[in-house]
């Protein structure tokens, strides 16, 4: 779906516009536009969710009956939310959006089991509940923080499972996530439970590479049951009895093979 007619601005056209338990499934979505609210941002539909945005969504919760699962976000620019605006967004890949406020990728979100990487402004994704993800940054190491979920009371965003691939973030409800050594929570008395600290080591693609420690450091009990036993790209999702921390599993056959000297079948 290409929305790239306009641009920003009062004649602007986003890709998806979803109403009640209505599922986007499977398409590329790529340059939808919202107006960009001038320089106060207006906080209203006309200005969130360039490339999928929630009818009569005010809140987290008025989304989390509208999916899209399975799609490509692309190119899409709005005042928040780049990418989408509200929704429940499964196994997507967001890339290259753009927003100058909070929520460059995903504003007001449910994410599980996402990738998303060169997307650019202040925070990737803004007050949002985050499961088995990998966000990185407009480069490895960005400043862009990977997630702000601000404020003592956004406990109710938890960020789980999943790889913070920028050197900032803001949560106060972290599980299971892992980060480089040097990459700073902003918010920096909030409980932080199992973290896996240290070389996050991934391939171009984000799939993780021997030595990162995102590697067998997942927590299944803590995985959505909709996420299934796959991976982001279709590939087995857990090796040695635990899965990764991401939205990708490291790919143990040919270590396996090596060990037993035989190819991979």
């Amino acid at each position: 779906v290409d929305a790239n007619s306009y641009g920003c601005g009062s004649d602007a056209v986003r890709c998806v516009f979803l109403c009640a338990n209505a599922t986007v499934r499977g398409f590329t979505l790529f340059n939808g536009h919202t107006d960009s609210g001038g320089s106060s941002y207006a906080d209203s539909v006309d200005t969130h969710g360039g490339g999928v945005s929630v009818a009569n969504a005010s809140s987290l919760a008025s989304g989390q009956n509208r999916f899209v699962e399975n799609c490509i976000i692309t190119n899409c620019a709005a005042a928040r939310g780049g990418g989408g605006h509200c929704g429940t967004y499964r196994k997507c890949r967001f890339l290259d959006n753009n927003a100058p406020k909070p929520g460059v990728a995903i504003y007001f979100g449910v994410v599980e089991g996402c990738f998303l990487d060169n997307n650019s402004g202040h925070s990737i994704i803004y007050k949002s509940k985050v499961w088995n993800s990998t966000i990185l940054g407009t480069q490895r190491g960005s400043s862009t923080s990977a997630v702000n979920n601000e404020g003592t009371s956004e406990t109710r965003y938890p960020v789980v499972n999943t790889i913070l691939g920028t050197s900032s973030f803001v949560s106060s409800n972290l599980v299971n996530c892992a980060y480089s050594s040097t990459a700073r929570n902003r918010w920096p008395d909030a409980p932080n439970v199992n973290p896996a600290v240290g070389d996050l080591r991934m391939g171009p693609d984000g799939v993780p590479l021997a030595g990162s420690v995102a590697i067998d450091a997942g927590d299944a009990s803590q995985t959505p049951a909709s996420l299934g036993d796959t991976d982001l790209a279709g590939g087995q999702r857990v090796y040695n009895g635990v899965m990764d921390i991401g939205c990708y599993e490291h790919d143990w056959r040919p270590k396996y093979a090596a060990d037993l000297g035989k190819g991979v079948t």
